[in-house]
């Protein structure tokens, strides 16, 4: 915590240091996709929502775990505070 403070980025960059829930502003989600996705790639899934949403900043969302079944795939993402 002592040497971030003497970092020197490139312009523009803050360095912040501290715990993670005071630093990261995110939200836990949890979604269902239909049948037709139970072999996409959680990835592609991701872009197709992207696609459909220009107004989502869908890069900055992490995929924790997926898991398919009969009925579709779920999907447990960390989305970042823009989107939500």
């Amino acid at each position: 915590m002592g040497k971030v403070p003497k970092l020197k980025p490139w312009e523009g960059v803050k360095l912040t240091v501290g715990p993670r829930e005071e630093i990261l502003w995110t939200t836990k989600v949890l979604f269902n996709t239909p049948k037709m996705f139970v072999k996409t790639d959680p990835k592609n899934i991701i872009k197709l929502i992207k696609d459909q949403n220009k107004i989502l900043s869908l890069g900055d969302w992490k995929i924790l775990r997926s898991w398919s079944d009969s009925s579709g795939q779920t999907l447990v993402c960390l989305i970042d505070e823009d989107t939500t």
